[in-house]
């Protein structure tokens, strides 16, 4: 029997002690790694730990834990690229799963932050996310762009538009991540710096590109594996940042996992800028000065590439996709439709993109979010509390002072409520004029929105 604990096959091991007490996932552990475990006590004794401690916990939590599994798996494999050049052929294989809910990614990886520097993956990803797949449709997906886009047996929605990202040749764009542990402590020279406060440095490089030369065909899930068995993660496993210790090192720290950093204005855009449906809700204090009358709703869906907007007196729909806008009012409940110009459509597309009117488009370069402390009634667990505060000079020679106040969920890094307020002098208090409440829906759930609307 094999005792060894720290044997390099146990630490393999660890990514499926979920999978072994799942009998829907146990076909899926690796023949050498199933063998290991029935010949390994260290193994056996942890998954035996394991199911007891899942059966002390409500059962509803056991698709967090798979979930957890998901996103350790994934961790090892963004890391396995550490120290090397990241092109786009590397990263494409991985962009499907950035849009699976079941795997989060909250800290900077080899993979995500070529993302961030390569706008070409970056809109390769937003394609993506315009074929609304499910999550065996994404892991579908990976595969077709890991095994060298073989059209055999793979079908998606728009192949057109999948198989131009498969085929596409690398932008003049790469990057290679370092662990640099005095990254850490060392002061931010640029206040948007994204990784501010992880030990790493981060490298782009302008490589130039044959756009002639064909996409090589790799075979990209053999040559993975190869990397992942060969890597040694001991540097990184030295570094005290709890939320990359979720590869390896334990239960304990998969199951209290927090994000290592304070969420960045920066972060906020990006978040706002993937997502697919957005119900917005502003509203303004009545007379007794309660935020209780509202003055706007808007629902925006990028999936079905539609802008819906209601006041007091009905609602206006643009259908961007079908070339048309439909007006209806509560006094007549008639739908009035006529066709969208096309003079019109790109500013409603410039409505459907963006930060959705969320985020001010005008806050100056460098302005960072100030955490908020204090206990305020009302807010839900786990939200983080930010403010922005911006002085504008208006055209009449007056200073105008406000105030941006953000409700994030640091998980995802989106917005749920951001609060809007002014004052006149630095000496004055802030007054509060307005507030925008998020919801972020699923594709059903605009679909219903708009039914019930009438549309």
């Amino acid at each position: 029997m094999i005792t060894q604990n720290h044997n390099s096959m146990c630490e393999e091991a660890k990514l499926y002690y979920y999978d072994c007490l799942c009998d829907e996932s146990r076909g899926l552990i690796p023949q050498s790694i199933t063998k290991h475990i029935e010949r390994c006590q260290n193994c056996q004794k942890q998954i035996n730990q394991l199911k007891v401690a899942l059966s002390q916990k409500d059962c509803t939590k056991s698709q967090h834990m798979q979930d957890l599994s998901a996103v350790t798996t994934m961790l090892q494999l963004h890391f396995a690229y550490i120290g090397e050049h990241v092109t786009c052929e590397t990263v494409r294989p991985f962009l499907p799963g950035f849009l699976d809910p079941a795997i989060e990614i909250r800290i900077p990886t080899p993979i995500t932050v070529h993302l961030d520097n390569c706008p070409k993956c970056a809109e390769d990803l937003k394609e993506i996310q315009k074929l609304n797949l499910n999550s065996t449709q994404l892991y579908g997906l990976s595969q077709f762009f890991a095994k060298g886009h073989s059209r055999e047996t793979t079908e998606f929605p728009d192949m057109a538009a999948v198989s131009a990202m498969a085929e596409r040749a690398d932008s003049e764009v790469a990057t290679i991540y370092n662990i640099d542990e005095s990254a850490k402590a060392r002061e931010t020279v640029k206040p948007d710096d994204l990784y501010a406060g992880f030990p790493i440095s981060v490298e782009v490089i302008e490589q130039k590109v044959d756009v002639e030369q064909p996409v090589s065909n790799i075979n990209f899930a053999a040559a993975l594996k190869e990397k992942v068995s060969a890597m040694n993660l001991k540097p990184f496993l030295k570094i005290a940042v709890a939320a990359a210790a979720v590869i390896l090192i334990g239960f304990a720290l998969l199951l209290n996992t927090t994000s290592a950093k304070a969420v960045t204005i920066q972060q906020i855009y990006k978040a706002l800028d993937i997502i697919k449906n957005v119900h917005i809700l502003k509203s303004a204090p009545d007379e007794t000065g309660l935020l209780t009358k509202i003055t706007e709703e808007r629902w925006v869906s990028r999936t079905l590439d539609i802008y819906m907007w209601k006041n007091e007196t009905g609602f206006v729909l643009w259908d961007v996709s079908n070339r048309l806008i439909k007006t209806k009012e509560y006094e007549t409940s008639e739908i009035e439709m006529n066709q969208l110009l096309e003079d019109d459509i790109p500013g409603i597309k410039q409505k459907i993109s963006g930060s959705l009117g969320i985020v001010p488009f005008n806050i100056p370069p460098g302005s960072e979010l100030h955490r908020v402390h204090d206990e305020i009634p009302g807010v839900a667990e786990g939200i983080e509390i930010y403010d922005l505060e911006l002085v504008t000079r208006k055209y009449s020679g007056s200073t105008e002072f406000k105030k941006l106040r953000f409700f994030v969920d640091p998980k995802t890094n989106l917005p749920q409520r951001i609060e809007i307020s002014r004052k006149s002098t630095a000496d004055d208090e802030y007054n509060l004029i307005s507030m925008i409440e998020v919801k972020y829906l699923t594709d059903s759930e605009i679909q219903a929105v708009i039914k019930d609307a009438g549309f």
